[in-house]
């Protein structure tokens, strides 16, 4: 991917918010919480590369979901110190950033829910269990309420964030 892109992953251990590119690092928090991913780190690099853009930006890039609550593996649990009671319940663990970053980034996702909710009846789609595939979608229909609505979206995600 960074070949592809023209960048480099970069070798140092770890990053604080500050040190991202601040719309790359708005996104992957909030997708993380879209599919219910506790399981990553990007201060201590777990699940997470730090990719150095050709502009010179930094974005963290996010991998290994089988601990998301979209995926619901049954092997899969949250690390006790989060206090969750099972992948399914989500909790925003990306870092803080400013108000403009979330708000392109809840319209991407707001522009991008048709798309994203196709790959479940697609013709990969249509080979899932479709008991498991309703139930997908129910799950992501609760992030689109909380990111369509002001009031949740800040309590949820924007308050909730990792200084």
């Amino acid at each position: 991917m960074a070949a592809r892109l023209g960048g480099k992953i970069l070798d140092q251990k770890g990053a604080v918010g500050s040190d991202l590119e601040p719309y790359q690092n708005a996104l992957m928090g909030v997708f993380q919480y879209m599919i219910g991913n506790t399981d990553f780190s990007v201060n201590g690099l777990h699940n997470i590369e730090l990719f150095f853009t050709a502009d010179g930006n930094v974005m963290p890039v996010a991998y290994d979901f089988d601990f998301a609550g979209a995926v619901n593996a049954r092997y899969a649990a949250p690390d006790e110190k989060l206090g969750l009671q099972n992948v399914r319940q989500r909790r925003f663990r990306g870092y803080c950033n400013d108000a403009e970053s979330y708000a392109k980034v809840f319209a991407l996702f707001k522009e991008k829910k048709p798309e994203i909710y196709a790959l479940y009846t697609d013709e990969i789609g249509k080979l899932m269990d479709q008991g498991t595939v309703k139930e997908t979608l129910r799950y992501f229909d609760e992030f689109y309420e909380t990111i369509n609505d002001p009031r949740a979206a800040r309590r949820s995600i924007i308050q909730s964030c990792r200084q």
